[in-house]
């Protein structure tokens, strides 16, 4: 299926269903990387989850003391930070992918690693700036927290359309969402309602397996973690696509809001 990204902005509905459509463009070149990002983060749950049931045995009501040895052990603690740096390079060369799709580009799995992995220090920390922000605005009341998501939730899809740094990219997505913050938060708030009663489905799926079967809360675990490899192939790039329509669209909104002005600046002269 041929995507074409809209010439013209869009109503919340319009933006929502131009989403699916890059979706369904997109699943069919970009599933190896959802993959990959989903075996790097569900690969680690397997591993942790197998360390745990072999741990605990056949037991329904594992040792909470084991369990907090096992969390916090500086072989979990050190695995779960590279799954998280490397999964993060991955799905930056996820979004490079889609970008590269909406604009009829072509780019191969292995192009859009080596760019995931060469944005990875601007990822890193512009995700830390973006993180800090929000735990500050959270502490002050939560609302300004909520509001800071809002500003800054399309900074990854600028860094990578824009080739732009951490802090740039998150002065992108500041001035995109300028005065469109409500739309923002509904198309968004919209978006993780339907992602999340997709993934809650699973949750449900590995719960009745779980509970017919019998099966012990370790084996529960792995069920879990297997079932959100699968998940997370299918939501990653629709949470994806969702960012790269609405920074298109808030990008259409933008520079014609900055057309509108030249023309009036000009009338006046």
């Amino acid at each position: 299926m041929n995507y074409e990204l809209p010439s013209a902005p869009l109503p919340i509905g319009g933006v929502l269903d131009n989403a699916v459509r890059l979706y369904r463009a997109v699943i069919r070149r970009c599933w190896p990387l959802a993959l990959i990002y989903a075996g790097l983060l569900g690969g680690f749950g397997l591993i942790w989850g197998l360390a745990i049931a072999k741990s605990i045995g056949t037991g329904s009501r594992p040792d909470p003391l084991l369990l907090r040895g096992l969390i916090f052990s500086p072989v979990t603690i050190s695995g779960f930070l590279l799954a998280i740096v490397l999964s993060t390079s991955v799905y930056g060369a996820l979004v490079k992918s889609e970008i590269a799709v909406s604009r009829g580009e072509e780019l191969s799995v292995a192009a859009a690693l080596g760019m995931g992995l060469r944005r990875l220090p601007g990822v890193l920390l512009a995700s830390l700036l973006f993180m800090l922000a929000i735990m500050v605005g959270f502490i002050l009341l939560i609302i300004p927290g909520i509001y800071l998501i809002g500003k800054f939730q399309l900074w990854i899809v600028a860094m990578f359309a824009e080739d732009a740094g951490a802090i740039e990219s998150l002065g992108i997505s500041w001035r995109l969402t300028q005065k469109r913050w409500w739309r923002a938060a509904v198309i968004l708030t919209v978006a993780c309602i339907l992602i999340y009663v997709f993934a809650f489905a699973f949750g449900i799926i590995a719960g009745f397996v779980g509970a017919l079967a019998h099966i012990p809360a370790a084996n529960r675990l792995l069920i879990n973690q297997a079932l959100s490899i699968v998940s997370n192939i299918v939501v990653m790039p629709m949470t994806v696509a969702i960012g790269v329509v609405m920074y298109n669209d808030f990008k259409l909104r933008s520079e014609g809001g900055d057309l509108a002005v030249r023309v009036g600046s000009l009338g006046k002269a």
